[in-house]
């Protein structure tokens, strides 16, 4: 799994680099509730004295004291309640997903679906940046959510719109190469869970790397 602490890391390094250049820098909102455990300690960057803490609150306060900024943690699931209303504060401009299921990002693709679907205001969903890997391998998606109206220039050919990554998703999934080797070739339960991301040789016209932006998990 892409461990969100590291993405946050390079975050943090752009945020700085901004605030160089005088830019007001991001304000990132870190969505997590898994709870740090002994298991983590030796491969996740966490104290022992962390242990017992969301890993959000861990990370976000260690960010935090280190860097002087006000970012803050969730430490809930980014999903609706059972009443079909959205969590506090889920508005952003740009949405990073870090997670292991394919389940996991179709729930977080509906909820970005209807809010991309609301008023135009300025904290709008307009990018969704995915990180996935398997054993060996890693990738990254980007999704516009909607359509942006992007400059004009003479040296690039710029589009409003990029593949929505439910769709792609959905699609690897219906592929007919992937239903044959699945049936095939049995995997391991852990690996087959995954996402089809995992799959790259079989399914690598779904993987599209844009490049890199801000969070919200």
């Amino acid at each position: 799994m892409v461990q969100a602490q590291k993405v946050m890391t390079a975050l943090l390094e752009m945020n700085h680099s901004l605030n160089e250049l005088g830019h007001a820098g991001l304000f990132i909102r870190l969505w997590d509730y898994d709870v740090i455990t002994q298991a983590n300690l030796g491969r996740q960057r966490f104290a022992e004295s962390e242990v017992g803490l969301y890993k959000s609150v861990a990370i976000i306060n260690r960010i935090n004291r280190f860097s002087g900024t006000n970012w803050k943690a969730v430490a809930r699931k980014f999903e609706k309640d059972n009443n079909g209303k959205f969590p506090d504060n889920v508005g952003a401009s740009i949405y990073i997903s870090c997670v292991d299921s394919v389940k996991a990002r179709f729930e977080i693709a509906d909820i970005l679906s209807e809010l991309g679907n609301g008023r135009a205001y300025s904290n709008r969903p307009r990018y969704w940046l995915d990180f996935g890997n398997s054993k060996h391998t890693g990738q990254v998606l980007l999704s516009t959510i909607g359509k942006i109206r992007q400059p004009n220039s003479e040296k690039y050919e710029t589009v409003a719109s990029l593949p929505w990554l439910r769709m792609n998703l959905a699609n690897c999934l219906n592929s007919p190469k992937w239903m044959t080797i699945h049936r095939v070739v049995p995997l391991p339960k852990p690996w087959k869970s995954r996402t089809c991301l995992s799959i790259p040789h079989w399914c690598r016209w779904v993987v599209r790397c844009y490049g890199a932006c801000s969070v919200t998990v």
